[in-house]
């Protein structure tokens, strides 16, 4: 049993398990006929992925229309994140949880040979036109945006 307060749900999760979520901000799967009320629709490009990474740094998973992530840890203290079968113009946001203080914590991010913006929080990864990322030292939560790209790495450095 574990212990919690009447307005949280604890979420169990298998080590190596990748969650596709719903992003928070949409209110309403149907058609909206207020301005104001975000819909699915108007953020269907966005993908959003819980990361839930196993002792050994890896993870794999598949959204409903075939969208693959695979997460892999190198030899050379990196970890491999990849995205397979992404509709052209798609976001995603990844948020990774996993055995950081085995590794270490990332030192930066980079994808298609470029080095992303580290961000100020995980608000100002969601906020931001571009992609970028934020390490929650706290929650031990990675934060990555990616823009138009099917691959990052992230190199990890010793605590």
């Amino acid at each position: 049993m574990v212990e919690s307060p009447i307005d949280n749900i604890p979420l169990f999760v298998m080590a190596g398990s990748i969650i596709p979520v719903l992003d928070p901000r949409v209110l309403t799967l149907n058609n909206a006929t207020n301005s104001s009320v975000t819909t699915w629709w108007s953020l269907r490009d966005l993908r959003n992925a819980w990361i839930f990474a196993d002792k050994d740094f890896s993870a794999d998973g598949r959204t409903w229309d075939g969208l693959i992530y695979s997460l892999q840890r190198s030899l050379d203290n990196s970890v491999e994140l990849t995205v397979t079968g992404a509709p052209t113009n798609s976001t995603h946001i990844l948020q990774i949880a996993g055995p950081w203080s085995a590794y270490g914590v990332p030192a930066n991010v980079t994808s298609g040979g470029s080095d992303l913006p580290l961000e100020t929080s995980w608000e100002a990864v969601l906020a931001g036109s571009g992609p970028g990322y934020y390490y929650d030292q706290t929650q031990m939560v990675l934060w990555i945006k990616l823009t138009e790209t099917d691959s990052a790495s992230v190199t990890l450095k010793s605590m």
